[in-house]
């Protein structure tokens, strides 16, 4: 957690009054790839600073995540009154787990749905998040760009990403994928930075994935 410099208020008031950010909603960018001293900017409605990072167990898991061996990274977002981890629990490339922390407190495990008893294979995204007894499912069709976060099938986050722009946007001044998002305030007991944490998480994850993927077509053709 931190407090933000009184230029960064001006910037950050700006960029939303420019994006046209109205209560609940979030905006940020993700370039192609993100480095641990470079943590990315999340705009909202409220003029609060967030950002989020890539968090790494080790040098070695930091090595593997830039030569894009694999998705072994966590997430780390801090804001004014939260600071929310999400710590790489295992080693599986297509069964990752994350011990997730709020403000210093192991809260649950946010993991990727089972591929055929949980019927992961068929989305692009499909993760669970478990807390107690809770369950909460984020999830995004293939071919689709949006993204949802549910309790008992009823969502309370909304996320529309672009592809990735060479351009910058006019806006931020800045490259990357975007990402609008909104929240329903209240619908749950938890900050939005721990469902933005999940967020980010599961893109970088897709990122990785996605290059992986088009370097093993690379070497096969």
């Amino acid at each position: 957690m931190f407090n933000k410099s009184k230029s960064t208020e001006l910037d950050n008031k700006e960029v939303i009054q420019k994006l046209n950010l109205r209560e609940g909603e979030y905006f940020y960018q993700t370039p192609l790839m993100i480095w641990k001293d470079d943590p990315i900017t999340i705009y909202n409605a409220d003029s609060e600073e967030i950002t989020f990072s890539p968090w790494f167990k080790s040098k070695f898991q930091r090595w593997v995540y830039y030569m894009g061996g694999g998705s072994y990274q966590g997430t780390v977002i801090n804001s004014e009154h939260h600071q929310v981890w999400l710590k790489r629990a295992n080693w599986f490339m297509y069964n990752a787990k994350y011990d997730v922390y709020l403000d210093g407190e192991k809260i649950g495990v946010f993991r990727k749905q089972k591929p055929f008893k949980e019927k992961g294979f068929k989305k692009q995204l499909a993760y669970k998040l478990f807390i107690d007894e809770r369950e909460f499912e984020l999830s995004n069709p293939y071919l689709s760009t949006e993204i949802e976060i549910t309790e008992n099938d009823k969502t309370f986050f909304e996320a529309k990403r672009s592809f990735f722009d060479l351009g910058k946007n006019k806006v931020t001044k800045k490259r990357g994928e975007k990402h609008r998002i909104h929240i329903t305030r209240n619908a749950t007991d938890y900050p939005p930075e721990l469902w933005l944490a999940l967020y980010a998480q599961a893109i970088m994850n897709l990122h990785i994935e996605r290059s992986q993927s088009a370097s093993s077509a690379g070497a096969g053709s």
